[in-house]
């Protein structure tokens, strides 16, 4: 059995404590956000890990734009160490500019798919998929402004309102249904 990996990488994006409630008392979700500084706001990567990051990612990101062809290459290294470990990647397509794929439960198990892809994919793909026309393909806009409406939170009107929403409710992509 396989686990489809796709899915957008909030915890790399910018943040901020503007949440505007619905209704006075409307749940927030959570406990208060821990302030955030001006860079952090500004580098979508802020706060992230990315001491297993490989040296050609790092250097994909180093500028926090990710191009198409960066984009590529990090799924193809990551493709790469996943076969180098034995574990083939199933059902590979390219739809709507993002890869998508099926990885082995034994990759999952064994630890083989977090270690390649934390190495030479994660960061990448995180920024690759929140490129606006990415983003605006993936479904993700619809399903922010649910999750932040089920919290009693008026939705943001762009992405990045909406990340910076979800991140001072303490939010992933993750904890939304």
């Amino acid at each position: 059995m396989g686990a489809v990996a796709l899915g957008l990488l909030l915890g790399a994006c910018a943040t901020t404590t503007d949440v505007e409630p619905l209704a006075a008392g409307a749940p927030t979700g959570g406990p208060a956000p821990a302030p955030v500084t001006a860079a952090e706001e500004e580098d979508p990567l802020a706060g992230s890990d990315l001491s297993r990051v490989g040296p050609e990612q790092a250097a994909e990101i180093e500028d926090r734009v990710v191009t198409a062809e960066e984009y590529a290459a990090a799924f193809e290294r990551y493709r790469g160490c996943m076969a180098d470990a034995g574990h083939e990647l199933g059902s590979v397509l390219h739809h709507d500019l993002v890869y998508r794929f099926v990885v082995s439960d034994a990759a999952v198990q064994d630890g083989t798919d977090d270690a390649c892809y934390e190495t030479e994919f994660h960061h990448v793909d995180g920024l690759w998929q929140t490129r606006e026309e990415v983003y605006a393909l993936s479904g993700q806009p619809e399903w922010e402004q649910e999750c932040l409406r089920v919290r009693g939170v008026v939705p943001g009107a762009t992405p990045e309102e909406r990340h910076r929403q979800l991140r001072a409710l303490g939010l992933d992509w993750g904890d939304c249904p």
